[in-house]
């Protein structure tokens, strides 16, 4: 099914972030929230975003997605995403979850650091399209993801023939 995407969609922290969320992740939902308004990403089938016009006419509409920082220490201190980019590969946590439910309540993205909030809110913005009308919606909800992306290490040797 479909979902519509409220034209006064918001973003919400948690209380583990809304009083030290790092300037670097609200700059980032500044941004994500400029690029699913003005993106206009159509889907690539014939006719565009008309094709969908009849999935979209009854579909719910998404207001909210909620931030939650998942940390078991509340007296921790909330890292920005540049610093945990600088940690070494073995040592960050990019894993995220993301839930869009198909019934128009709030959407969820859940990570153990900021940087994991920031991979989720790039495939949360990259999983929305535009009509011609301005219509951001999006095809195939309730959507699930738990992604937790993982680094192969090359190793590079001389040989000599």
């Amino acid at each position: 099914s479909a979902l519509v995407l409220s034209p006064n969609f918001t973003f919400t922290l948690s209380p583990s972030l809304s009083s030290s969320a790092p300037s670097d992740l609200i700059d980032a939902l500044s941004f994500t929230s400029s690029q699913l308004f003005t993106d206009k990403l159509q889907r690539l089938v014939v006719g565009r975003g008309s094709a969908d016009a009849n999935a979209t006419s009854n579909a719910r509409t998404l207001s909210n997605l909620i931030l939650n920082l998942l940390t078991n220490d509340s007296n921790a201190t909330v890292l920005s995403i540049t610093q945990e980019t600088q940690k070494k590969l073995g040592e960050r946590d990019e894993s995220y979850s993301l839930n869009v439910p198909g019934d128009g309540t709030d959407a969820t993205l859940s990570a153990n650091t900021t940087l994991g909030l920031f991979r989720g809110l790039t495939t949360f913005s990259q999983m929305w399209y535009t009509m011609d009308d301005g219509t951001v919606y999006m095809l195939g909800v309730p959507v699930t993801i738990d992604d937790a992306p993982v680094y192969v290490r090359f190793f590079f040797c001389s040989m000599e023939l």
